[in-house]
């Protein structure tokens, strides 16, 4: 329960996609920036990793691996949203 909080930035960023997706932003900007808010949100997913491996013990390789997950997914994003 200590560790929730280190789910609030990916939520916001699924909610904020899940937004556009069914058109309630209100704007018709498209999806590029809640594209780029997903990627950057998942950018700085390893740094909730980081703070939950610290408090909970995680199988070895974990972080690494999804540190690797993170960054090559985020990185797509962005790219497509620039596309």
């Amino acid at each position: 329960r200590e560790n929730a909080g280190a789910f609030w930035p990916i939520l916001s960023m699924n909610t904020r996609c899940a937004r556009w997706a069914v058109g309630c932003t209100g704007r018709r900007t498209g999806p590029a920036p809640s594209a780029v808010a997903l990627g950057l949100g998942l950018l700085a997913s390893p740094l909730a990793d980081r703070a939950i491996s610290r408090q909970v013990p995680v199988p070895p390789g974990w972080l690494s691996l999804r540190t690797t997950l993170s960054t090559g997914l985020g990185l797509l994003t962005l790219a497509i949203a620039a596309a």
